[in-house]
């Protein structure tokens, strides 16, 4: 058997050894949910290209290594994307100053919207969520008090954010055809109530 076969060899055999440990290994890195079937294979990858160029004396533990390195790489890019859409995010603003009774009541009509849109959020998501966006409690204090994990957390800011943003964008346009219509007559089908 070549040099270069036994190598290939240590580390396929290394890898089907481990392949089960590994999986487990990235997944407290990643999330229970998240695929990690990417991470493994480019761990693998990696180690198998590594070992061509230099001698790995323990192929298990450059492995496991990698795959720590990949899985905390990933989870930052998530992260990192997840602040992006939270800092994107342009959902209802409130202005604090009443000048007219219609700004009062445009004000509450967007509170009961946002209200409904929390509503319509899955029981968790919208427990995570009110935390974070009614009561401003900190993710680590929100995923402390829960008993999930800050990167489930953050999961579900995001999935809120995105529901409600989608919620309220689909709802006050049909909320502002309402009232558009209401005020010149007009049903939401646009027929006079005089016809």
């Amino acid at each position: 058997m070549t040099e270069e076969a036994e190598e290939k060899d240590t580390v396929l055999n290394a890898f089907g050894e481990c392949r089960a440990s590994l999986i487990r290994y990235i997944k407290r890195y990643i999330g229970k949910k998240d695929d990690p079937e990417d991470i493994l294979q480019e761990a693998f990858l990696r180690t198998y290209k590594a070992e061509k160029t230099t001698h790995i004396q323990y192929p298990k533990t450059y492995m496991f290594k990698t795959a720590k390195n990949l899985a905390v790489r990933e989870k930052t890019k998530m992260a990192a994307r997840l602040t992006d859409y939270i800092e994107d995010y342009s959902g209802p603003t409130f202005s604090t100053s009443e000048s007219s009774a219609f700004d009062a009541l445009e004000k509450k009509q967007n509170r009961e919207l946002l209200l409904s849109a929390f509503d319509a959020l899955p029981h968790q998501c919208r427990r995570v969520t009110v935390l974070r966006l009614v009561q401003g409690m900190p993710l680590k204090d929100i995923a402390q008090e829960l008993g999930i994990t800050l990167s489930t957390t953050e999961k579900h800011i995001a999935k809120g954010l995105e529901r409600c943003e989608t919620y309220v964008r689909l709802h006050s346009g049909n909320a502002h055809m309402n009232s558009d219509n209401s005020s010149n007559g007009k049903s939401s089908l646009g027929v006079s109530g005089n016809d």
